[in-house]
């Protein structure tokens, strides 16, 4: 699922329902709330669970276990609350009849799940949803969100005056109302809930998707007269025996109870059968439980239930739900089994075989206890004599029966032997069908003999050599061509060329310099380069080293041998040889050299003063410290290499630069003081300090310099940092000044605090940062240790696991691999893949500008791209390939690459390796890491549960040979400071003109200083002890202070706050703190507070307050608003698009900028752009009507344009000296004339007060701007986003043209632009990080994962030390949910599929059996945990394979010895829509499409044909809901009778296919199994040690759960969900790896497609199908390139022959703009396009008539399609 939401325009407005992963998309492991009553609704309307007559209890309790069990399996963290005022919510539609058997069942749930020990989960009873009680719990424990059931009639809230009155609403539209008003009144408590929807959940793999509509203020609920209901009178009856157990006690209970209320008459018989049921419950098994209601149910077929009994049950669940809601008592697990109605009926008819005689004491004993208490209570009962009659008149079972064998099941599979795939299934014990009746088989499945000169197969043989998707020109030759550049770009002499030849040619010459350009611009932006300048570094081959032993874990280290002095000659102590004479030209040279050393140092000093005076007339302080340092990073660069023995003159003069800051920065912070700003001065002081520490390190300092420093620190009353050199120098400070280190002030001007609190407060931002950090030549910086040890770990050709936060140098480190594979030779290959095409441009980019080489044959390139859009050089010539995983996918499993390509496969980098738990694509990167052919490098910063992915990556890579390591940095490099926005009312009422920008301070580097902005601290956003510290959860050094500061407030006896973790004993008295020093500290003060936080009597909240306090009062200062603590809203989209400007403004005065703007919703990016552009402009426009500094410049412009237009009449020729000039002097005067200011100055630029664009200080002009505008126009851009660029403010989304997205981050690179709205897509790895990250707006999307990747642009590394994280528009409540949320764990999907076991067959088949394809089935099949957080299960596995080679061998695209075959190919290529792909395969097989094509060379006709076809393959890809509400014209008309009988025939094999596949597996593994285990609370049920035999029970479905057969579900499996959803626990069956569609005519589908192909309106797939503006392309993208594989298949099969294939690759060339081009932009007929010169072999079905018709759609809906691209 995209992280991206069309919210705004996708759902009617009353209902923004979106479909989203809870887990990977939404919550993660976030607490959430289930309303227990919609829970049960939703799994009471279960429509294979017996409650009336049946009472299956037991059932009952299985399908809520099982629904909560999904959910944990997939690491939800949720509580459960019920509604005693709303428990008939909890009775499904149509069941009032039986209200208090369901009701008996809410309340033994209630109980059941409140008695289950599981920390993680709080189950809550309340009596209404506005009880005291229930709100201060919800405001304790902050849910995300609330799971409730949404009925499915619901009516329309327009409030539209003019619309016509309802008519009385129905009884259904009435419950309805009652239940929707449930989940609008939970939208409302305590805050605004976003609701999901359980009834709507479905558990895809490792998803959970549901519908999600956030809380708006447009949903409200009904007031409802819910009364607190009057507590339930407890059981006041005897007690019975302990010896008993509680099933049996509780149920003597209700039968005391029972005839007490009603007395004896016609109760006595059937409390003996409820007591002989009893008896039976306590001595079956489950199996036996079964068995037994099977054969009663068989028994009495027909026969109409007692309508006593039934009124007699109705009873005892009234007296059980009291007795068990008053109990106050923990009761037993086995509640939840006390009552069985099918097994009380089957007492009472008698079918229990002779049982209950067996077990006769048993009962008369619980009969006796019951009549004894009856008796004392003074009532008659004849229980015991009416059980005596039930006993004798219970039914014996015949003898053979009794003794009945199971008899082994064995389902018949067609044949099938494979030297690869025989050894693996060997353990699958099948019965084989003969050849003769595999022959008839295959008749009765589908005849689809399709070559009849093939005598010994019923198909064609599918050859293919490399994979294709789209449908470029196809080529029909014995040789293979490659269609993406038919015409080769050097014509051989003697060729000539056509003019069609000659076009095409030169559009790939102008598209690849186009691209070529635009990259190399792109690279330098990502280098820092000036213009397109790149110096990549040119590799050279290498004689490759030694392999290392693979056993041992680090590469040897490189000794460096260091030539050793030469020892001294031993002589007398003391005694020392003269030095040598030396001679006069040797005296002379030493004197020039001193006298060159005096020039130089003069010059020194001459440039020295020079700046200083520069210095001196500046008068900004921000610019005197910019000249300052500038000059000493540029002495630095010069310099720094010139050292000695003792100081130089540039080292000197570097300490004079830094003592020269600090008496600015002194002088600064004593001004702020006289002005009462101490808050103001005190970031100038933090930066004096830093200066301080490293004068007093440089090894020049001199007396004079520490006895200034001196007085400055005793000025400030703070310690001095230490001195790193003891010789001090005696000189005097080389710039003209009267400063003695004193202020010279009256004004107080002491700190306050100690030097330690002092730097945790205020330097955190410039403390040390060294992890260890050590040069290496093996990269040109100096990496961490951690890094290092990647990089050993690589040079070993180790696979490794790299976990560390953004912005942490991961991908610097995948450069070391790239450059490997290129100096060891020219064949090597590394695959590079990301997530993203972003990403893959910029890792494209990133190569380009690090690397070159010279290959020794043409053709070759250093790199490649290549995604399913495009495709840059040929990507089996290149070293370097970065691709996304569908196009890896493909390649790996390619027959083509399989000899040459793959084995050559050296590194496969995965980047962001954790989407792995993507919704729509994660299995796609499962099965690669699991069929990966080499080392891998795996790079995450977001891994929730890296241990267990790592062991899971270990396992995988073992069993390929290698070795595998997992290296975890945990520290970011920038500390992240969170705040949350408060706007003032005039900024969010969008009134008020844009007056423009203040002058940024330059000085400072806070934001604390807003006055609209709230520190949080991190801590504090924990608003439960119980929650726990999540593990990256991590504190600036100042946090830590206040953490310690405030424990040690709370400190008692009892929680005490040891000297240990104090700040004395972390830091010691008047050390320089480092960054490294404060993350030992932090562990300790948090290992503390989780010691504490266990401890359910620790005052964590009063702690959680002093933090916010402490935190806010530090942070904002004494004189801050204390409103900005109160609860930030969350603010509609008009005032978050008014408010935003004013925050934006407000960045820029405390000069941080550059920003990214994030916001999860494309239409809300546009329109914060949209909206800044437009307050810029028209305030602009204002301010120049009146200012008068605007008027006099534009009079001084117009006159300096005049005096050029006279200057250049008189000019004289250039080069000419005027009279009195000398030529020196002609040219300076030129120059100064050509670098006026003027020259630059355009009045229409936009005035610097109201643009963010900085065209002055970074590396792109305006000049080069208006080209980029006008590129950009051309290619469409809406002119409201070319406005924003021109004021330094752009948009980057998905949805955004991809030359525009490019441009954006070109331009914030190189600092023009310094603000950015985006969406997630920008946070996945792409290198545009900033001083601030501002969250625009709350969103569903904005998940824990989303969060952290997003927040991590803040900080950039080399110029920020600390990143800036705003909360704009978001409630506090949901800020503090994201800051203390946990990453979601990964979880696996099943990886083997049948599109992927057929896609191994042709990678066998067609490689000829290569060394690449065995060891790729081997590594699948032979995986010790194939599915990750799985177990390990090998025998289904198998047998999980074995019957997709039957499914595949049925439907004839396998032979019998696994050659693939007939449509293989178009079944393989649309393996990513597996189930639609065979729902069409049958289809096409079945002749029908045929009919429907009959006519089509009948022109007339085609409007109408390709209408019908459009409908058919809108059933069958691309489907999705309608939108609720829509109507007719939303909802896709139902399938032609025909068509739904052919697919739903063909989904009735694949039930037959599957049914033998789990039956068989039962059969063989699962025998001695009881399948008893409720799934998630792990009880056991049933008595498993008596053997006691049941008629029939041989004949139960094996395969079946027991649970679900306890309602007369024991026999086959109806359909593919029945099987899905029932089979039994211990057998392994993901839904989603069973092709299957759902064709029944009353589930609804969009009509999107079918409504464009209509009329191509965009606007009515807004409106009537709610398909978001940005989706909409790549929705009709993907039915395009469906489209395009099928034609291209259906071409293939007609026109093939042995030996020929065709070459289309999975990526397209790109137009001449460097844009993809759409399917179809080609030149037509290049070759072979004419059918008729074409020689078709003889079918027996033909194919062409299909094949034709495709096309007529193909044409007519890229026409509309194109459209929508223009």
């Amino acid at each position: 699922m995209s992280a991206e939401a069309e919210s705004g325009d996708t759902m009617a407005k009353f209902r923004q329902a979106i479909r989203i992963d809870l887990v990977g998309d939404y919550a993660g492991s976030a607490r959430f709330l289930i309303h227990g009553e919609s829970l049960l609704r939703h799994c009471f309307s279960d429509n294979k669970l017996d409650f009336n007559p049946g009472l299956q209890l037991l059932h009952a309790v299985y399908i809520v276990e099982t629904f909560l069990h999904n959910l944990r399996r997939r690491a939800c963290v949720f509580d459960i609350v019920f509604i005693n005022s709303w428990k008939d919510i909890s009775i499904p539609s149509g069941k009032e009849d039986a209200s208090d058997k369901y009701l008996l069942a809410r309340s033994i749930l209630i109980k059941h799940l409140q008695e289950l020990a599981d920390p993680d989960m709080d189950v809550r009873v309340y009596d209404t949803p506005r009880q005291t009680e229930f709100l201060d719990w919800l405001q304790a424990t902050k849910h995300l969100f609330i799971m409730a059931f949404d009925a499915e009639h619901w009516e329309r809230e327009t409030g539209e005056e003019d619309e016509p009155k309802v008519e009385e609403p129905t009884p259904e539209q009435l419950e309805a109302r009652k239940i929707n008003n449930v989940w609008r009144t939970f939208m409302h408590l305590v805050e605004k809930y976003p609701i999901a929807f359980v009834n709507k959940t479905e558990f895809v793999d490792s998803k959970v998707f549901t519908y999600v509509i956030e809380a708006t203020t447009e949903i409200s609920a009904d007031e409802e007269d819910s009364e607190e209901e009057a507590p339930v009178s407890p059981y006041d009856g005897p007690e019975f025996s302990n010896d008993l157990t509680f099933r049996e006690q509780i149920i003597l209970k209700a039968l005391w109870c029972y005839f007490k209320d009603t007395g004896p008459e016609h109760g006595d018989k059937y409390a003996a059968a409820l007591l002989a049921h009893v008896t039976l419950l306590e001595s079956l098994s489950l199996k036996q439980r079964v068995a037994l209601l099977q054969a009663a149910a068989d028994s009495q077929a027909g026969t109409e239930s007692d309508p006593e009994a039934v009124k007699f049950i109705s009873n005892i669940s009234t007296i059980l739900t009291r007795i068990v809601s008053s109990s106050e008592n923990a009761l037993s697990l086995q509640i939840t089994d006390i009552i069985d109605g099918l097994l009380f009926n089957a007492v009472l008819s008698g079918q229990t075989y002779g049982i209950l005689k067996s077990h006769e004491a048993n009962v008369e004993k619980l009969a006796d206890a019951l009549e004894a208490e009856l008796t004392t209570a003074g009532i008659s009962a004849s229980v015991r004599e009416s059980l005596r009659g039930i006993i004798e008149a219970e039914t014996p079972a015949p003898a053979d029966d009794l003794v009945e064998e199971a008899i082994p099941r064995k389902a018949s599979v067609l044949p099938f032997r494979n030297p690869i795939f025989d050894p693996h299934l060997k353990a699958v014990r099948l019965i084989e069908e003969e050849e003769e009746q595999e022959e008839k088989k295959v008749e009765e499945v589908e005849d689809l003999n399709y070559n009849d000169d093939d005598s010994d197969a019923s198909g064609v043989s599918f050859r293919e050599t490399q994979h294709w998707h789209n449908d470029k020109p196809l080529t029909f030759t014995k040789k293979r061509i490659d269609t993406r550049r038919a015409v080769p770009k050097i014509v051989p002499a003697g060729q000539t060329l056509t003019t069609q030849e000659r076009r095409q040619m030169g559009r790939a010459f102008r598209s690849d310099q186009k691209y070529s350009s635009a990259m190399q611009k792109y690279a330098a932006s990502l280098t820092d380069s000036v213009g397109a300048s790149l110096e990549p570094r040119l590799i050279i081959t290498q004689e490759a080293p030694k392999a290392a032993d693979k056993g041992s874990k680090k590469a040897p280290e490189k000794k460096v041998i260091e030539k050793k002095p030469a020892p001294e000659k031993k002589g007398k102590p003391g005694a020392q040889k003269k030095a040598p004479k030396l001679s006069k030209a040797e005296e002379i040279k030493l004197a020039n050299a001193s006298k060159g050393t005096e020039k130089d140092d003069k010059v020194l000093r001459n440039a020295w003063a020079q700046v200083c005076n520069t210095v001196k007339s500046t008068k900004d302080l921000g610019k005197k410290l910019y000249l300052l340092e500038d000059y000493r990073k540029r002495l630095l660069k010069k310099h720094s290499s010139d050292v000695g023995t003792e100081p130089k003159e540039w080292q000197y003069i570097e300490l004079d630069i830094r003592l020269y800051k600090i008496m600015l920065l002194q002088y600064s912070w004593t001004e702020n003081c006289k002005a009462g700003k101490r808050d103001v001065g005190l970031h100038a002081l933090a930066k004096l300090y830093d200066e301080a520490r490293f004068a007093l390190q440089s090894p020049a300092l001199t007396e004079k310099a520490v006895k200034l420093l001196t007085t400055v620190f005793e000025e400030l009353g703070m310690d001095m940092p230490p001195r790193a050199v003891k010789k001090l120098y005696k000189k005097d400070i080389g710039f003209q000044t009267t400063w003695t280190g004193s202020s010279k002030t009256d004004v107080d001007s002491k700190v306050g605090m100690t030097a330690e609190e002092f730097q945790l407060v205020h330097c955190g931002q410039t403390m040390d940062r060294n992890m260890d950090s050590q040069p290496d030549p093996r990269v040109p910086f100096e990496p961490d240790a951690w890094q290092r040890k990647v990089l050993d770990e690589i040079d070993a050709r180790n696979s490794v696991f790299v976990v560390a936060p953004t912005s942490a140098g991961k991908t610097f480190i995948s450069f070391h691999a790239m450059e490997q594979v290129l100096k060891s030779d020219d064949d090597g290959i590394l695959v590079y893949v990301a997530p993203t095409k972003a990403l893959v441009n910029q890792i494209a980019a990133e190569v380009i500008s690090r690397f070159r080489k010279n290959y020794k044959h043409g053709g070759k390139t250093v790199w490649a791209i290549h995604t399913r859009d495009y495709r840059i050089h040929k990507p089996e010539k290149c070293q370097i390939l970065i691709t996304v995983p569908h196009i890896l996918s493909i390649m790996l499993l390619s027959p083509s690459n399989a000899k040459v390509w793959a084995p050559r496969l050296k590194w496969i980098i995965f980047d962001e390796v954790h989407s792995i738990g993507n919704a729509d694509d994660g299995v796609v990167w499962e099965q690669l890491l699991l069929l990966a052919p080499c080392p891998i490098i795996a790079l995450s910063a977001t891994v929730g549960n890296p241990k267990d992915f790592m062991e899971w990556l270990q396992s995988s890579q073992n069993s390929r040979g290698n070795d595998m390591e997992m290296i975890v940095h945990e520290h970011r490099y920038s500390d992240l400071s969170k705040y949350i926005h408060h706007p003032k009312k005039d900024e969010i009422d969008g009134k008020h003109l844009f007056t423009g920008f203040e002058a940024p301070n330059t000085t400072s580097g806070s934001i604390a200083n807003i006055g609209t902005l709230q520190k949080i601290h991190p801590l504090a956003s924990i608003t439960d002890a119980a929650q726990g510290i999540p593990e990256d959860l991590s504190m600036e050094p100042k946090d830590c202070l206040v953490l310690y500061q405030c424990m040690k407030e709370l400190e008692t006896p009892e929680y005490p706050v040891p000297n240990e973790v104090g700040i004395d004993a972390a830091f010691g008295k008047g050390n320089v703190i480092r960054k490294v020093d404060v993350i030992k500290w932090e562990t300790k003060l948090k290992a503390l507070l989780k010691k504490y936080m266990a401890d359910q009597n620790y005052p964590f909240q009063k702690l959680v307050e002093k933090l916010e306090k402490a935190s806010f009062k530090l942070e904002s200062g004494e004189s801050s608003d204390p409103q900005l603590l109160d609860e930030a809203t969350r603010l509609s989209d008009d005032e978050l698009y008014a408010s935003t400007l004013p925050l934006l403004s407000q960045l820029h005065k405390q000069n941080a900028l550059p920003a990214i703007l994030f916001s999860f919703d494309r239409t809300i990016c546009n329109n914060i752009c949209e909206t800044i552009t437009k307050q810029l402009e028209e305030g602009e426009a204002e301010w120049r009507k009146n200012n008068p500094k605007w008027k006099a410049k534009l009079k001084d412009w117009e006159a300096w344009k005049k005096s050029q237009v006279a200057r250049h009449k008189k000019a004289p020729k250039k080069g000419a000296v005027e009279p009195g000039t000398n030529k020196a002097e002609a040219l300076r005067s030129e120059a100064e004339a050509e670098s006026s200011l003027w020259e630059s100055f355009n009045p229409e630029d936009p005035s610097s007060e109201f643009s963010f664009a900085d065209p002055v200080t970074s590396k792109f002009s305006m000049t080069e701007l208006e080209s980029e505008i006008k590129w950009l126009a051309q290619n469409g851009i809406h002119e409201t986003f070319l406005r924003g660029l021109r004021r330094g403010v752009g948009v980057h989304h998905a949805g955004m043209n991809r030359k525009y997205r490019q441009t954006v981050e070109v331009l914030f690179r190189k600092g023009f632009l310094r603000v950015v709205v985006a969406t997630g897509t920008l946070a996945l790895g792409i290198n545009m990080p900033c001083k601030t990250v501002i969250f625009a707006g709350d969103s569903l999307y904005l998940s824990a994962l989303n969060y952290r990747q997003a927040a991590g642009r803040a900080g950039r590394r080399g110029f920020d030390l600390i990143g800036n994280v705003i909360f704009h528009g978001l409630p506090t409540s949901r800020v503090r949910r994201l800051i203390s949320s946990r990453l979601p764990s990964l979880i696996g999907h099943f990886p083997i599929s049948i599109s992927l076991v057929l896609r191994l067959f042709i990678l066998l088949h067609n490689s000829g059996y290569s060394e690449h394809a065995k060891k790729s089935v081997e590594s699948l099949l032979t995986q010790p945990r194939l599915v990750l957080g799985g177990e390990s299960f090998k025998e289904q596995v198998v047998h999980h394979l074995r019957f997709s080679i039957e499914y595949l061998r049925q439907h004839k695209l396998l032979q019998a010895n696994g050659a693939p075959y007939n449509f293989a190919g178009l079944v393989s290529h649309l393996y990513y829509i597996e189930s639609s792909a065979f729902a069409f395969h049958a289809l096409l097989c079945s002749g029908h499409l045929q009919k429907v094509c009959a006519d089509v060379d009948n022109v007339k006709s085609h409007k109408q044909l390709g209408v019908d076809l459009m409908l058919i393959m809108a059933h069958l890809f691309g489907r999705r809901p309608p939108l609720d509400g829509s109507g007719a014209k939303g909802v896709l008309p139902p399938l032609p009778e025909e068509v739904r009988r052919i697919l739903e025939d063909d989904q009735e094999k694949t039930r037959k296919i599957y049914c033998n596949y789990v039956e068989t597996y039962a059969e063989e593994y699962c025998k001695e199994n009881e399948d008893n285990t409720l799934p998630f609370s792990g009880q056991a049920v049933g008595n498993v040690k008596e053997d006691i035999k049941i008629p029939g029970a041989s004949k139960l479905n094996p395969a079946r759960s027991h649970f679900v057969a306890l309602s007369r579900n024991s026999g086959e499996f109806k359909s593919i969900p029945d099987l899905v959803d029932s089979v039994r626990s211990d057998i392994y069956l993901e839904g989603s790896s069973v092709p299957f569609l759902d064709f029944n005519p009353e589930t609804p589908l969009n009509s999107y497609l079918l409504n464009f192909y209509k009329n191509g309106d965009q606007r009515e797939l807004l409106e009537s199908n709610g398909i978001g503006k940005s989706e909409i392309w790549f929705l009709l993208k993907d039915f395009s390139l469906v489209l395009a594989v099928i034609i291209t298949a259906l071409q293939t099969f007609i026109k093939s022959g042995d030996c020929t294939y065709f070459d289309i690759d999975e990526g397209a060339s790109l137009d001449e703009d460097g844009e993809a081009a759409l399917p179809g932009d080609e030149d037509e007929n290049i070759v072979g396009e004419e059918d008729e010169e074409v020689s078709v072999k003889a079918s027996r079905v033909d194919y062409r008539k299909v094949l034709a018709g495709l096309k007529v759609l193909r044409d007519s809906f890229e026409e509309k399609f194109k459209a929508i691209y223009a």
